[in-house]
């Protein structure tokens, strides 16, 4: 396994959400493109494709030509989480199931901690997940994040999780 370690800033003027396809514009190719769509399809059981926020980073470790691992975060925040807009929040992680419990998506949290706060060391970092996803919320817990908060989007309950 030799894996590749990228991150991107998207921003595009006077529009809110980016389309996959625009993500050519910020180096990445058609091949690249789809394995992000296939892997934000497949993670979030949605019947549309995950959103990207414009003025995101997108974290990502690509093999052999495929994201396999990714991790997308942003200053503004969606209209549900009002409240934490003066924040970065992570919008979207999930890693490919044959690449899970290898420290990927740990390794993407951790980058982002920094980078958040080398730009403003006392930032608030938040992120959310379904109230019944034990694994992550798990995971989140090993990694500083502690339960704040619930909210209700999508038709399921979650946890607002900050880090500390």
């Amino acid at each position: 396994m030799s894996l590749q370690l990228r991150k991107i800033y998207v921003q595009i003027d006077n529009i809110e959400d980016i389309s996959y396809t625009d993500l050519s514009l910020f180096g990445l190719d058609d091949d690249l493109i789809e394995s992000l769509r296939e892997l934000t399809f497949k993670s979030f059981d949605m019947e549309m494709e995950a959103p990207i926020v414009n003025n995101s980073w997108i974290y990502f470790y690509v093999d052999m030509n495929k994201i396999i691992s990714v991790l997308m975060i942003t200053q503004t925040s969606f209209e549900v989480l009002d409240r934490y807009k003066t924040g970065y929040y992570i919008y979207n992680i999930c890693t490919e199931s044959n690449y899970r419990c290898k420290g990927l998506t740990s390794s993407l949290i951790r980058l982002a901690i920094h980078d958040v706060y080398t730009i403003n060391n006392s930032a608030l970092l938040y992120l959310t997940t379904g109230i019944n996803d034990d694994k992550p919320i798990g995971l989140y817990e090993t990694l500083n994040f502690s339960i704040i908060d619930m909210v209700f989007f999508n038709d399921e309950d979650h946890v607002v999780m900050i880090h500390k």
